[in-house]
C-alpha cells in the first residue's frame, strides 16, 4: 500500500456512495487526496484558499442538494477554520464530510511543524469521527470501504449531520512512479430508514432481493428488545432461512424451533461446516455477538452480502463484513419485510442446517450425559435443561458467558438473559445483577467468575436490607481462567502471577460480612437446589481441570461425529 493508492481508495469509495462535490483548500499534507479527486472523472471540484469560506460554501451545496459534500484540508489550523461551518451543519443537520490530512502520529507532541490535535476540537459537533491508520499499517482494502461506508451512514441517517475522518500521511506524500488510479474496489453500501418505517419501494426492493435467495442465514446478536421476538421466527419461516443466535439475543429463551440452529459454534469448531453450509446472504439482526469465530468463518468464506439491521447508530462490523446497513428496529424490520411474502418451501440448504442441529444436539447430550460432574461447561448445559421458567439469568463476562453461549439451549421457555457486554468488562457485574433483580422482582440466577466478584465485592452491600430472590453462583477457580485459553498460556512462568492473577481467596467470609446465606457446592444437583434463594453459592473448581474438560469435550464431540458418520455408511 502507498499514499497514492490509499487516497484513491478513499475518494473512489466516496464516489461509489454518491458523493460528487469535493471542496478543496490548497495545502501540502493533503496532496494525495487532492490528486485522487483531480484524477477521478465523476468528481466535481471546487477550490478556495480560505477554509472558513470553503466550509460555508460546502454547507450551501449540501443544504441545497440535501446530499453529503466532502471538504479536504491540510493539517494544522486549516481544520480549525472549518469550525463555524461545522457548528452550523451540526445544528442544521447538514451532511458534511471533513477529510483532514494529518502528519504521522510519530510527529505529534514533539514540536514538529503544523501538528495539532485535529480530532478533539470538532468532537462536540460531529456525528462520527475517527483517525484512519497510516498507510504504513498495511490495512486491507475492505477496511477503507467499511470506514467510508460508516462515515456516509452516520452523516446521512435520521440524525444527519457532519462527520470527520482524520487521515495521517507519511512522506513522501505521493509517488510519481506509482499509478494513482485504482480499479478493483470492494463494494460496501448503506441503506438507512430516515423515517420511522421504510417506504414501500424500499420494502419491495428488499422483498424481491431476499425472496430470490435460497441460501440465506439470519444471525441474531444482542437485542435490547425483549418482546415480540417471535417475529424473527416468523421471518425465518417465511424466507426458509436458518437462525443462529447469540446468548444475549434472548431468542433462546423462547424454547425450541426447527429454524433455530443449536450448537452451531461446536459444529464450526469441529470443522463440520463445509462449503454446503455457506450462505449467500447473511441478515444480522441486533447488536454484537459473543462468538467471533462465526464472523471469522464468514470472512474466510468470503460471504459477499451481509445486511446489518439495528436501530442504533453504532457500527457492528469488526470483521469488515457489512455491505448494507438498515437503521431500524429489528422487530419492525421483520414485520415489514414478511408482509405479503409467500412462505418458501423448505430448501436443501435449510434441511442441511436442521440436520446439523439435530446431530450436534445428539453429540453434546451424549457426551455431557456421560460426563455429568460439576464443570463449567456442564453447569451451562444443566442450567439450560433444568432452568425454571420464571427465572432470569445474568452472565458475567470472561468464561461464564462463553460457556453459556456455547451450551445454553433450553427446550422450554425461560426468563430473560442479561449481561454487561457493552465493553465486556468484569467491573460492576454484581451491582448490575442486583439492579436487574430489583427492577424485575422475580428470581434471578447470576453466574460470575471469581475475578469478576473480587472486582465488585462491596456491591453485595446493596442486598443488606433486601429480600430479593437472587442467587449468585461464583465459579472460583483461583484466577482468570480465560487466559489459559489464550496464546499467553504458553508462557507458563508469566501466566499465573501476571495474567491469571492466581489467588487463594474464598467467599464464605464475604457472605458472612454482608449477611448473605452461603453454601459451598460440589455437585450439579446442589446448584439447582438453591435457586430462588438469596444466596451465594461457591463452586471450587480448578482452572487446569477446566481447560482439560474443554479439550475432552472437543475430542468427545469429534468421536461422536465419527460414530454418526460410520452408522450412516
Amino acid at each position: 500500500m502507498n499514499n497514492n493508492r490509499w487516497s484513491n481508495l478513499i475518494v473512489k469509495q466516496l464516489v461509489q456512495h454518491g458523493v460528487r462535490h469535493f471542496c478543496i483548500a490548497p495545502g501540502s499534507q493533503s496532496t494525495g487526496l487532492v490528486l485522487a479527486v483531480a484524477d477521478h472523472p465523476l468528481t466535481i471540484k471546487h477550490v478556495h484558499f480560505d477554509e472558513r469560506g470553503l466550509g460555508y460554501f460546502a454547507l450551501g451545496i449540501a443544504r441545497a442538494q440535501n446530499e453529503p459534500v466532502a471538504i479536504i484540508t491540510t493539517s494544522g489550523s486549516a481544520v480549525a477554520n472549518l469550525l463555524p461551518a461545522i457548528i452550523e451543519a451540526d445544528k442544521g443537520h447538514i451532511p458534511l464530510l471533513i477529510l483532514s490530512a494529518d502528519r504521522n502520529i510519530s510527529l505529534h507532541d514533539c514540536g514538529a511543524n503544523q501538528t495539532i490535535d485535529q480530532l478533539s476540537m470538532l468532537t462536540p459537533y460531529v456525528r462520527h469521527q475517527r483517525t484512519l491508520p497510516s498507510v504504513a499499517e498495511e490495512q486491507r482494502d475492505e477496511f477503507v470501504a467499511a470506514a467510508i461506508s460508516e462515515a456516509i451512514f452516520q452523516a446521512t441517517n435520521q440524525d444527519r449531520g457532519p462527520v470527520h475522518l482524520n487521515i495521517p500521511y507519511k512522506k513522501p506524500l505521493f509517488d510519481e512512479s506509482v499509478p494513482h488510479l485504482v480499479d478493483d474496489l470492494p463494494i460496501h453500501m448503506s441503506i438507512q430508514a430516515n423515517k420511522p418505517t421504510f417506504d414501500p419501494q424500499q420494502i419491495q426492493s428488499l422483498q424481491e432481493r431476499f425472496s430470490g435467495v435460497e441460501k440465506g442465514m439470519i444471525l441474531v446478536g444482542e437485542m435490547q428488545e425483549l418482546e415480540e421476538l417471535e417475529e424473527i421466527f416468523q421471518l425465518a419461516m417465511t424466507l426458509g432461512w436458518p437462525i443462529v443466535s447469540d446468548i444475549h439475543s434472548n431468542l433462546r429463551s423462547l424454547g425450541t424451533s426447527s429454524y433455530h440452529i443449536r450448537y452451531a459454534l461446536d459444529a464450526l469448531m469441529q470443522g463440520v461446516l463445509g462449503k454446503e453450509y455457506i450462505p449467500d446472504v447473511v441478515l444480522h439482526l441486533g447488536g454484537r455477538i459473543v462468538a467471533s469465530p462465526y464472523l471469522q468463518w464468514l470472512k474466510t468464506e468470503e460471504v459477499s452480502t451481509y445486511y446489518h439491521v439495528d436501530k442504533y447508530r453504532e457500527s457492528v462490523n469488526p470483521f469488515m463484513l457489512v455491505t448494507h446497513r438498515v437503521l431500524l428496529d429489528p422487530i419492525e424490520f421483520c414485520r415489514l419485510l414478511r408482509q405479503d411474502l409467500p412462505l418458501r418451501s423448505e430448501s436443501v440448504f435449510l434441511a442441511k442446517w436442521q440436520e446439523l442441529s439435530l446431530n450436534m444436539t445428539e453429540r453434546v447430550e451424549n457426551f455431557l450425559g456421560r460426563h455429568n460432574q460439576l464443570t463449567e461447561p456442564y453447569l451451562a448445559y444443566m442450567v439450560a435443561n433444568q432452568f425454571p421458567e420464571i427465572h432470569h439469568l445474568f452472565l458475567g463476562n470472561s468464561m461464564p458467558v462463553r460457556d453459556m453461549d456455547r451450551l445454553f439451549y433450553p427446550d422450554r421457555p425461560c426468563g430473560k438473559v442479561f449481561g454487561n457486554r457493552g465493553h465486556s468488562g468484569i467491573d460492576g457485574n454484581i451491582a448490575t445483577a442486583i439492579g436487574i433483580a430489583t427492577a424485575l422482582q422475580e428470581p434471578l440466577l447470576a453466574i460470575l467468575g471469581d475475578m469478576t466478584c473480587l472486582h465488585d465485592l462491596n456491591s453485595f452491600a446493596l442486598l443488606a436490607k433486601s429480600k430479593l430472590p437472587i442467587t449468585f453462583v461464583i465459579i472460583n477457580n483461583q484466577g482468570g481462567t480465560i487466559f489459559n485459553f489464550l496464546p499467553i498460556a504458553k508462557q507458563s512462568s508469566a501466566l499465573g502471577p501476571y495474567f491469571r492473577s492466581d489467588h487463594v481467596f474464598t467467599f464464605e467470609k464475604v457472605a458472612e460480612m454482608f449477611g448473605i446465606d452461603y453454601a459451598r457446592v460440589d455437585t450439579p444437583e446442589g446448584v439447582l437446589e438453591e435457586l430462588g434463594n438469596q444466596k451465594i453459592i461457591e463452586l471450587s473448581l480448578s482452572h487446569d481441570e477446566n481447560v482439560d474438560f474443554h479439550e475432552k469435550l472437543q475430542k468427545g464431540l469429534a468421536k461422536s461425529r465419527r460414530k454418526v458418520l460410520a452408522y450412516r455408511l
